[in-house]
């Protein structure tokens, strides 16, 4: 012990200025952050605001910076190290920094979180659990790779090239989505495949700190990254999607009445425009109606794929990729979007094709429901949320919430508006409801954060055909329910369109339309 108390000290002294530096940020996040919970045309205080949305940056380098030195005062790289000459113990050497870490990362930020909990009207003790869960977010995903990162390389600045190269690694991903193997075909619920590949690289990151300190084995433990970093890479890009998303989503037993039922709308085409730089691509958007939603019920489309079949043998599978259509009663109209390669488009968009459809869909049932009225200032919603209408449009709203963005259903009767809306839109919205959903269907205690009160945007539209941003709903005085939502049945269902022309369902470039 009082060889890792001396460590302890010794690292203070060493690295008192950067920490100074980090407790200092911290501070000014915790004066500046409750600037931006408020509607801005409330708050004149717009220097406190900006410098609010640059600070956690700063302190996430203050504390990188500090991490790498911390480690690096005792270099593992290289067989001449000082350090090996004392009589370190480095089970010890390793605790010691450990106990750095948490000295001057994870509790002064548990401390700060506390307060920003506080100024936000919360009570820190009822969010015990979620704050700690915060402080194992920030071990997991920012100091063990830090400590990693500094373990494997000599110096700072090599570290920071390594940094910049993973970086550079991870924009070229990123690059990559939109090619065939890396294409956004994630199984709609990818928790149990990502955390697999989460304790994976988890996994790797421990191994190679620990072996770092007990060998000093630099490229076995680089080595071992590297093949850690390829698993993932195949763990994602070979996932068996099919097997994944038909044993998340079964098809309903015998009897069984699917949670919604989706009909082709042939009598609405697609008009809608979209901005894209895939050049070989075609979306594609078909019109459809559902119903049989149970009332305070809601249905979520995961994941569809589409299967096409043409005249002269001509077919195409796009097989499970993800979707997004969230769907309530009295809203009776969505649409299905998915791209096709523009080589196979061109030759079937004006034939007569048969296409269908599978859906994995989820069920919600809303576990809570509150009536408030939107006013001038902030109002309240469910799970210690406040919201206020949003200063660019009124058809958004701005929502604070603690830990963690709750999963809520926001909707409104058109009738029931203050504001106004001309003939059309008021003729085109009787007989329905506007909603904005928050899908947050994590059930984490708290999210990946410095800051433990989180903000949220809420779009309010009825369909895709409504532009609501140039049609406000939500005004002061306008009544509003709120629905806290629980996941249910993960089922799939199916639709088959038996004669449908793709040319009339694509969407086009705006780009090319404006020409």
């Amino acid at each position: 012990m009082d060889q890792i108390l001396h460590i302890f000290r010794k690292d203070i002294r060493r690295h008192m200025y950067e920490i100074f530096v980090s407790l200092a940020l911290l501070g000014a996040i915790v004066w500046s952050e409750p600037s931006t919970w408020v509607p801005q045309r409330f708050s004149g205080d717009f220097a406190r605001y900006a410098l609010a949305q640059f600070l956690p940056n700063l302190l996430v380098i203050a504390w990188l910076l500090l991490v790498v030195r911390v480690v690096q005062g005792e270099a593992l790289v290289g067989d001449r190290q000082f350090w090996v000459t004392r009589p370190y113990e480095w089970k010890k050497l390793l605790i010691a920094k450990a106990l750095f870490f948490i000295a001057f990362v994870n509790i002064p930020l548990l401390v700060a979180q506390i307060a920003l909990l506080r100024e936000a009207g919360s009570a820190p003790t009822s969010y015990v659990r979620g704050l700690f869960w915060m402080q194992l977010l920030w071990v997991l995903y920012f100091i063990l790779p830090t400590m990693t990162l500094a373990a494997i390389t000599p110096s700072l600045g090599q570290g920071v090239l390594v940094l910049l190269g993973i970086l550079l690694a991870l924009i070229g991903l990123v690059a990559l989505s939109s090619v065939a193997l890396f294409q956004s075909q994630a199984p709609p619920v990818e928790s149990n495949w990502t955390s697999l590949v989460l304790a994976v690289l988890i996994g790797a990151c421990v191994a190679a700190v620990v072996w770092q300190y007990m060998r000093r084995k630099a490229w076995q433990s680089r080595l071992m990254l590297i093949g850690a970093a390829i698993t993932g890479l195949l763990l994602m890009g070979f996932a068996p999607q099919q097997i994944l998303t038909e044993r998340e989503y079964p098809q309903p037993s015998a009897g069984q009445q699917p949670p919604v039922q989706l009909a082709f709308d042939p009598g609405r085409q697609t008009t809608e425009e979209f901005t894209s730089s895939e050049k070989n691509k075609v979306w594609v958007s078909i019109p459809l109606l559902a119903s049989g939603i149970a009332p305070g019920a809601a249905v979520a489309i995961d994941a569809i794929t589409v299967k096409i079949e043409a005249p002269g043998g001509l077919s195409w599978n796009s097989h499970w990729v993800g979707s997004n259509p969230f769907l309530i009663p009295g809203q009776p109209q969505t649409n299905v979007d998915f791209f096709m390669r523009k080589d196979f488009f061109d030759r079937v968009e004006w034939s007569i094709a048969r296409v269908h459809i599978s859906f994995a869909v989820t069920a919600f049932k809303a576990t809570a429901v509150d009536r408030t009225v939107a006013t001038d200032d902030e109002f309240n919603a469910p799970g210690g949320t406040s919201c206020w209408i949003g200063s660019r449009s009124e058809s958004t709203m701005q929502c604070r919430s603690p830990l963690r963005s709750p999963f809520l259903l926001a909707t409104i009767i058109p009738e029931e508006t203050t504001c106004r809306l001309d003939g059309t839109d008021k003729a085109a919205l009787r007989g329905t409801v506007v909603s904005g959903t928050n899908l947050n269907r994590s059930t984490a205690p708290a999210e990946f954060a410095v800051s433990p009160v989180t903000l949220t945007f809420v779009f309010l539209s009825r369909t895709s055909t409504w532009d609501s941003s140039k049609n406000d709903v939500l005004c002061p005085g306008t009544p509003l329910t709120f629905s806290t939502l629980e996941e249910g049945q993960r089922t799939r269902t199916e639709l088959t369109i038996d004669a449908l022309r793709l040319a009339d369902y694509q969407l086009h470039d705006s780009r090319q339309t404006g020409q």
